[in-house]
């Protein structure tokens, strides 16, 4: 049974990825399924992340890092998807609806880097802060959960050299 958990932990990941490339690159109409998908792809991974930190932090951490690392292109994916629907406006103020722009602009976006060659639409405009936001908030959250994992293993190995 935990095989088959585990299993199923290391591959829904990937599967939701090319499904969002899929609808990017080739939906044209998104429906129910697509706004299903996001919430699942967003929520998996988030609630995989916080199940490990309160259960056990050091149980099973190659898959807590896998979780935490796929987190990121999901979440990209999803907004790029978002953006699609209204488009981004271009350098020339164009409204764009390139999937490599939106992947463009969603990173841009995330990083809270604003080349400003790329601006949200007016019916863009609080996702793309909602998209800064989270960026914010996941930045900090990886980094803060990394340095808590070094801290641990360099304290057992200081334990441990102690002990012999």
């Amino acid at each position: 049974m935990m095989l088959t958990m585990k299993f199923f932990q290391y591959l829904s990941a990937p599967v939701v990825i090319v499904s969002l490339l899929a609808y990017l690159f080739l939906g044209s109409e998104y429906s129910w399924d697509f706004y299903l998908m996001s919430v699942y792809a967003l929520c998996y991974p988030a609630y995989s992340v916080v199940w490990k930190i309160l259960k056990d932090f050091n149980n099973d951490m190659k898959l807590f890092v896998y979780d935490l690392i796929l987190t990121l292109p999901i979440a990209l994916l999803i907004f790029a998807n978002l953006y699609k629907i209204n488009g981004i406006l271009d350098p020339d103020h164009l409204i764009s609806k390139a999937p490599l722009e939106m992947i463009y602009f969603s990173i841009v976006t995330w990083t809270t880097l604003g080349y400003g060659d790329f601006q949200p639409t007016e019916a863009s405009r609080i996702l793309a802060a909602a998209e800064a936001l989270l960026g914010y908030i996941y930045n900090a959250l990886f980094l803060g959960l990394c340095a808590g994992w070094l801290l641990i293993r360099f304290q057992n190995n200081k334990d441990s050299k102690k002990a012999t």
